[in-house]
């Protein structure tokens, strides 16, 4: 997965545009130019709370709060 996103940050910097590492959360542990992005269990993405494991307990606790 680390291949893969190494591979966004040329095209991304021909268009001016660069991966902020410092905000990247990762469901999986990769590194981009050698700087290793936090691993987490679970993130908010657009509202929804997504986990490693895919569980909705997470998404259905966090709505009810």
């Amino acid at each position: 997965m680390g291949l893969k996103a190494q591979a966004w940050k040329n095209p991304l910097a021909k268009i001016g545009l660069c991966l902020n590492v410092t905000r990247i959360e990762y469901l999986m542990t990769i590194q981009i130019n050698g700087i290793g992005l936090p691993r987490t269990e679970e993130f908010k993405h657009l509202g929804s709370m997504i986990t490693t494991k895919g569980s909705l307990h997470c998404e259905v606790t966090s709505r009810l709060k």
